[in-house]
């Protein structure tokens, strides 16, 4: 936690020995020990928690980006339906003659019949 290696809790411990004396030592030990037992149990609950909530924005944002990832390919596929839907009218529209196109051959075949008249005469 600290980085302390062996060396350093001998100095440390001589000295707290010094500063605190032997009779008060192993009550202020103790005391030491639970403060950070219940920062150590603090630090824990916090992590729990912030794993815990992690966890649940997580599954949120997945839900989410699947709804609109479903949403959206419903959208992609409702505009291709659209699209083939106007193809295939345009496609027959193109197909069917169209009054303009029935009166023009009508003045085709008029012309026709007129000439051949002109040719017999």
């Amino acid at each position: 936690m600290f980085n302390l290696g062996f060396p350093e809790l001998i100095a440390l411990g001589g000295l707290a020995l010094l500063v605190i004396g032997p009779k008060q030592l192993p009550e202020v030990a103790k005391a030491v020990a639970r403060v950070l037992n219940e920062v150590k149990n603090a630090t824990k609950d916090i992590t729990g928690t912030i794993a815990n909530v992690k966890s649940e924005a997580t599954s949120t944002v997945d839900t989410l980006l699947h709804d609109i990832t479903d949403s959206v390919t419903n959208i992609d596929s409702n505009e291709e339906d659209e699209l083939l839907a106007k193809n295939v009218i345009e496609e027959a529209n193109e197909n069917q003659p169209t009054p303009q196109n029935q009166d023009d051959d009508n003045q085709l075949s008029l012309l026709s019949q007129e000439d051949l008249e002109d040719d017999r005469s």
